[in-house]
C-alpha cells in the first residue's frame, strides 16, 4: 500500500471461508487439486478441491474435501507472542537452519500471505513470519512504536544473531529501512515492490493511488473492488483462486484496522528515500512483469541507490508475486539466500 492510511485500511474480515491455493507443482491454469487450506480455525491444513468453493448458505453439492495435516505437519510449525510494551507480536516458525524473517502487513495482508512459499523455503531455512502490529494475530497498537523496532525486539527474543529479511511492498520498504538501522542484525534484503514515502510518482500513478484512497474512505467492499479491480495489484490472470484467497485476507484485516491509530507509528527521520545509499547489507530487489510501470520505475530507482543491490523480474506475477507465482519467485531468490553468510 502507498500510505499510512492504504497500508492499514485493510483488516479483519468476520468468519473465514475456505481457500484453496494451488500448489506448487501445478502449471498456471491447470484446475487445482491439491493446496493450502486457509480457516479461522486452521491456518495450515491441505484440501482437495472437486470443484468450486461453496459460498452460498443455500444448499447444493459440497464439492471441495478437506484433509486435516498430519501431527507432523502440525508440530513443525510453532507459533508464540512478544510482549512490546503491552501490545503482542505474533510470529510462526517453520523448518531448520539459517534464519529467514518473513515481514508481513505488505498489500494489507497478514503473514498467510506467505503460504505458497513457506513450505519450500522450510525445506532448507528455519523461516519465522512476522504479523506487524495491526495486523493478523498480532495486537493493534496502544502507544508510539516503530515497526523496525518491533522486528529488532522478535529476533532478540528468538535469539536470532543474523537473519535473511523479506517484505513486499509497504513491508517492503520496511526491510530496506531495518537493514539501513541494523545492518550486523542482516545478512541480506529481499525486498519485493517496496515502498516508501517521498518517491515522486507520474501525474497518472497519484490519479490511481487517490482512487485507492477515496475507495477506502467509502467502505470495505468499496475498496477491495477497487484494488482487486486494478490490472497491476493482483492480475493473477489465470489463478482466480488466488485472487479470492488475497480478497478475503484484506478484508479481515481491513476490519481489524477499524482499531488503528496511524499517529502512533514513528517514521524514520530522516526519511529512507534520503539514506538508501547507506544499506550496507546485499539487497535483492524483485519486480513482477505484471506490476504497475511506476512501481518498476520506483525500483529501478531504489536499485540504482543502494551500493549492492540487483534486480530481478518475476514473469506472470502482478504486486504480489509470492502469491501469484510462488515458483517463479523462489527461483529467483534461490541464488541470492545460498549466498548469504551461513546460507549454505
Amino acid at each position: 500500500m502507498e500510505s499510512i492510511r492504504l497500508r492499514r485500511a485493510v483488516r479483519r474480515f468476520g468468519t473465514r471461508e475456505l481457500v484453496c491455493l494451488q500448489p506448487l507443482d501445478c502449471e498456471p491454469g491447470v484446475p487445482v487439486e491439491r493446496g493450502l487450506l486457509s480457516t479461522r480455525n486452521n491456518r495450515r491444513g491441505l484440501c482437495v478441491g472437486l470443484g468450486m468453493i461453496v459460498r452460498s448458505l443455500i444448499s447444493v453439492a459440497l464439492t471441495l474435501v478437506c484433509i486435516a495435516p498430519s501431527p507432523a505437519q502440525v508440530d513443525s510449525v510453532r507459533s508464540g507472542f512478544v510482549n512490546v510494551d503491552g501490545d503482542g507480536l505474533y510470529y510462526e516458525i517453520s523448518g531448520e537452519g539459517f534464519p529467514l524473517l518473513l515481514v508481513a502487513g505488505g498489500s494489507g495482508m497478514d503473514l498467510e500471505q506467505w503460504n505458497r512459499i513457506v513450505p519450500e523455503l522450510a525445506k532448507r531455512y528455519l523461516v519465522v513470519t512476522v504479523d506487524p502490529r495491526g495486523f493478523g494475530q498480532s495486537d493493534n497498537p496502544t502507544s508510539s512504536y516503530s515497526d523496525a523496532d518491533d522486528l529488532r525486539r522478535i529476533q532478540d527474543h528468538l535469539e536470532l544473531d543474523r537473519v535473511g529479511i523479506i517484505g513486499l511492498s509497504s513491508a517492503g520498504g520496511l526491510v530496506l529501512e531495518y537493514a539501513l538501522r541494523f545492518p550486523d542484525r542482516v545478512a541480506g534484503v529481499v525486498s519485493i515492490a517496496p515502498f516508501f514515502p517521498g518517491f515522486e510518482f507520474s501525474a497518472e500513478m497519484r490519479e490511481r493511488l487517490d482512487r485507492f484512497s477515496e475507495a477506502a474512505k467509502e467502505g470495505r467492499e468499496p475498496f477491495l473492488d477497487a484494488m482487486l479491480g486494478d490490472p497491476h495489484f493482483a492480475p493473477s490472470p489465470l489463478d482466480q483462486p488466488i485472487r479470492d484467497f488475497i480478497r478475503e485476507n484484506m478484508a479481515r484485516n481491513y476490519d481489524k484496522g477499524a482499531g488503528f491509530d496511524p499517529s502512533l507509528v514513528i517514521e524514520i527521520s530522516p526519511p529512507l528515500i534520503e539514506r538508501l545509499t547507506d544499506i550496507q547489507p546485499p539487497v535483492l530487489l524483485l519486480i513482477g512483469a505484471l506490476d504497475h510501470s511506476e512501481v518498476a520505475r520506483r525500483n529501478r530507482f531504489v536499485r540504482d541507490q543502494i551500493p549492492a543491490a540487483v534486480e530481478k523480474t518475476v514473469e506472470s506475477a502482478g504486486h504480489n508475486m509470492p502469491l501469484e507465482n510462488p515458483r517463479g519467485f523462489l527461483q529467483a531468490v534461490g541464488p541470492f539466500l545460498a549466498d548469504l553468510p551461513a546460507g549454505d
